[in-house]
């Protein structure tokens, strides 16, 4: 009797673990369709991976191997993990894999005074690993993903595939929403989109990273594997075969953001041609400036003067008569925003080619008086962009070359 009261609760415990778990995936609505998903699910919705990894040793000595692996997240910044059960055939692990870095800060009078490191996700899942002599079995199951908070109905934390499209359509939701009260006019109907886009890339880089995180767990746990002895016949329960598993490579594009962020909509998008090797400078020839050209933009490490380098690349994006590049190696040029507190602080920017032998600075209209906010530096690279870039292009468009930048022209 005791032993079938035993078993009764064992499953009632199953079936409310079960639904509980579905329940919460249920409730939160995708809010749209769910595009490509990347964590495969069964058919409850749930997301399970596992595996059975053989290697001659007793179970005792796997444990010891398989517990020293996993307690290696445990010592890194970048992941924890704890042991939650122990016994004779199994042992399970809480895991959690942070996800990315970003400056948390906290602004008074436009300057931040508390500032701190933070991740931008994690994502966290049971480890369960069952031994037997010879080889042991892994299952990584109760996936969950926290994220940042955003702006309009997106949620933080849920199952991986559910929360990454909840976020990702109600910050369309949210774009369209201030595209129609607040776009009245084109360049601020472009700026919005260029914002919002932003944000939902960021999500599509971290739903990557939190996959490609997972995997690479679960290949740490196969890369244990070294076949060669006997077995035992001992068998492991029969599981759900998932698919193999592969890191989602991310596709390589030279340009940094202007056709994913502000035309994200449109699958049927092309691209023009760009530059997609490194400049062969020994047989370049032209003027560096011309449009179309590519341009790596950079700064310091401050806070207010990466807001002004951040501020000048979505200004130039914008207007799209360069294409901002990742990776300097890639641009016939390079602006560079940065801010000058050796006196009255004031933000210049310089301009030099890809190789950094030329350059050009202290020209009027070039800098304008600033302070050390965030706030105060992204109104001052637009200043500088609509005083010294725009007026660069102008005259380029007119078919002038400006005379500040005539030694930029390469026979």
């Amino acid at each position: 009797m005791k032993k079938i009261t035993a078993i009764l609760i064992f499953a009632i415990f199953g079936i409310v673990t079960s639904f509980s778990q579905n329940l919460k995936n249920w409730a939160i609505s995708p809010n749209g369709e769910r595009g490509e998903i990347l964590f495969p699910e069964n058919e409850a919705g749930d997301i399970e991976l596992s595996g059975i990894v053989e290697i001659p040793l007793s179970a005792d000595s796997l444990r010891l191997l398989v517990n020293d692996q996993i307690m290696k997240y445990k010592a890194s910044k970048s992941s924890e993990a704890e042991l939650t059960g122990e016994f004779r055939l199994f042992n399970t692990y809480d895991i959690q894999l942070n996800i990315g870095e970003e400056l948390g800060f906290v602004e008074v009078a436009g300057s931040p005074v508390l500032i701190w490191l933070r991740d931008k996700s994690h994502v966290k899942f049971t480890c369960k690993i069952e031994f037997r002599n010879n080889k042991f079995k892994y299952t990584l199951s109760n996936f969950e993903t926290n994220r940042n908070t955003l702006p309009g109905e997106a949620k933080n934390d849920g199952q991986p595939n559910i929360i990454h499209w909840q976020r990702v359509n109600s910050m369309k939701k949210f774009r369209d929403s201030k595209l129609r009260k607040d776009a009245d006019s084109e360049r601020e109907e472009l700026s919005i989109k260029y914002y919002y886009n932003s944000i939902i890339a960021n999500e599509a880089w971290l739903y990557i990273q939190e996959y490609n995180r997972v995997i690479a767990f679960e290949e740490d746990l196969k890369n244990l594997k070294n076949i060669s002895g006997d077995f035992d016949e001992t068998p492991f329960e029969e599981s759900v075969k998932q698919p193999s598993s592969t890191k989602k490579e991310e596709s390589e594009n030279v340009l940094a953001f202007q056709y994913s962020y502000l035309e994200m909509d449109n699958p049927s998008y092309t691209a023009p041609v760009v530059q997609s090797e490194p400049i062969d400078w020994k047989n370049y020839h032209g003027f560096l400036l011309s449009k179309g050209n590519n341009v790596f933009v950079t700064g310091n490490g401050s806070f207010y003067e990466m807001a002004g380098r951040e501020e000048l690349v979505k200004q130039i994006i914008l207007d799209g008569f360069w294409n901002v590049v990742k990776d300097k190696r890639y641009a016939h040029f390079i602006i560079e925003y940065y801010v000058d507190t050796t006196g009255k602080d004031r933000a210049y920017i310089r301009i030099s080619d890809g190789q950094g032998k030329i350059v050009a600075e202290n020209i009027e209209g070039w800098s304008v008086r600033t302070d050390e906010s965030i706030e105060e530096n992204q109104k001052c690279a637009q200043k500088i962009y609509n005083s010294a870039l725009c007026t660069i292009v102008r005259k380029i468009m007119n078919g002038k070359i400006p005379y500040e930048l005539s030694n930029f022209v390469i026979e």
